[in-house]
């Protein structure tokens, strides 16, 4: 709570649904606080910034609320750049995804914030000649406009590999886990493939 800006506050109660004041007496702030918390639980492990975290404490809170502080701010510019086509493909690209595409849908925030974590370590990147650096507005509209063209094929692009396929894509983009939807080295290999074909 007294780690974010009236800014970020202010975003938070808008993609959390929260009335009222974000203080700690207002229990609906207080619940989407530990839904922000709970989410960077289940988390674990994880790897930020090329350290591996398997713990929750104050090392892996500092990384996680540096992480949420640079992403809060284009959760918004997601919600609202995603075609319509993108938002009803999003249940087959993440699995563990359903119900509604708007702020009143936990499990849709988190989606939210998982596609731009994975833009932001994606980090640095060259799209169309242009060389990316910084996790800025540039290249999120550049990311969003890529993932609205794409994100309707990786689920049939899935489906259209045979499994000796699959074993050399896994191979090819060093994928661990089974080539399953629900593994997100796997669907992130499915999108670097489809984003080749669009450069």
């Amino acid at each position: 709570n007294t780690a974010l800006t009236a800014a970020e506050k202010d975003l938070i109660k808008q993609y959390y649904q929260v009335t009222g004041d974000p203080v700690m007496t207002n229990d609906e702030w207080v619940k989407a606080l530990f839904s922000i918390l709970g989410g960077w639980e289940q988390d674990l492990p994880i790897t930020i910034d090329g350290t591996d975290y398997t713990t929750f404490n104050q090392t892996y809170y500092d990384a996680r609320l540096a992480k949420l502080q640079l992403l809060l701010p284009f959760v918004g510019t997601l919600d609202t750049g995603l075609s319509p086509e993108a938002k009803l493909a999003l249940s087959k690209v993440y699995p563990d995804f359903s119900g509604s595409t708007d702020f009143t849908n936990d499990k849709y925030v988190k989606v939210l914030f998982s596609i731009l974590g994975g833009w932001e370590q994606d980090l640095p990147i060259t799209i169309d000649g242009t060389d990316y650096t910084v996790f800025d507005s540039a290249y999120v509209a550049k990311r969003l406009e890529s993932f609205n063209m794409m994100v309707t094929f990786v689920e049939p692009l899935n489906t259209a590999l045979t499994a000796a396929e699959k074993d050399l894509i896994k191979q090819y983009y060093q994928v661990t886990g089974d080539p399953v939807m629900t593994n997100d080295e796997w669907v992130k290999a499915l999108f670097s493939i489809l984003g080749g074909w669009e450069q």
